[in-house]
């Protein structure tokens, strides 16, 4: 009869759903609370260092164009022995710190660190922070330093760029190395077309020794950051080349993607 046939028809569905429901559930890995909270929570070796006020370093509210932000943020050893900082990193190449001073911090010292941020493409809510290495705290950080604030984004201003690569639009095609010592420059970009923006250095042309990306990593349409070039002067036969940079990511000639490296024995050393 025809209400039986409907009746078989049902129960295949619910039991086909329910075999769905069953392996999609398999599939899903379930990531305890306590691993969670472990990667938020970085663990740290106690070597006695103190931040005055809390190891939290609110900026407030700063727009996204108003450039780089600088602040500080105390310390004090209270420890029974010296403290010497050994290494900082941070969670952000948008965000820089450097101790005050490389010399040990004797029992009762203080310290400061300088915290540069660069805001260019990060509007939105901030919260990056800045892991502290001593000669006592191993492999652990001796401290995390968090800073927080808001970003704010400012009004488009592509028309402030006066160079472009295509779609990539840059404050200047040009940057300055010296000759020694690992070095890092920045040009203020934006990306002014409809797609997003993958930017890397075209292996075949570029110098070896020279790298760069965007902050952020990709930039969507009408996204502005940063261009973060790396240059490492290298001990071989290319050493007295005048490196070169070809962007790769970008639908054009060689010639047009290109950004000029000056460098102290360049010919062109006076322009600014």
């Amino acid at each position: 009869m025809r209400w039986e046939r409907n009746i078989v028809r049902l129960l295949v569905v619910a039991i086909s759903i329910m075999a769905m429901m069953t392996t999609a559930h398999a599939q899903i890995r379930i990531i305890p609370r306590a691993k969670i909270d472990s990667a938020r929570n970085v663990a740290t070796t106690d070597v006695g260092m103190r931040f005055v006020g809390g190891a939290t370093l609110n900026f407030g509210t700063i727009a996204d164009d108003s450039g780089a932000w600088h602040g500080e943020i105390e310390w004090r050893n209270v420890s029974e022995k010296p403290i010497t900082i050994t290494r900082i990193s941070t969670s952000c190449g948008c965000l820089k710190a450097e101790s005050e001073t490389i010399e040990p911090t004797a029992r009762g010292g203080r310290n400061k660190l300088q915290i540069t941020y660069f805001p260019r493409g990060h509007a939105g809510e901030v919260s990056q922070r800045i892991f502290i290495y001593t000669d006592r705290s191993g492999q652990r950080p001796a401290a995390v330093v968090t800073l927080c604030g808001r970003v704010r984004a400012a009004a488009d201003r592509s028309g402030d760029y006066a160079e472009s690569c295509g779609a990539l639009l840059l404050g200047r095609k040009w940057v300055r190395f010296e000759n020694e010592g690992v070095q890092t420059e920045r040009i203020a970009c934006m990306n002014g077309g409809r797609k997003a923006l993958k930017i890397s250095a075209d292996t075949l042309l570029t110098t070896r020794g020279v790298s760069v990306h965007t902050e952020p990593e990709i930039l969507q349409a009408g996204e502005a950051g940063d261009l973060v070039i790396t240059y490492e002067p290298r001990e071989d036969r290319w050493s007295k080349v005048r490196p070169r940079l070809f962007l790769n990511g970008l639908d054009l000639a060689p010639r047009e993607r290109m950004i000029e490296i000056f460098m102290p024995s360049s010919s062109n050393e006076t322009r600014k």
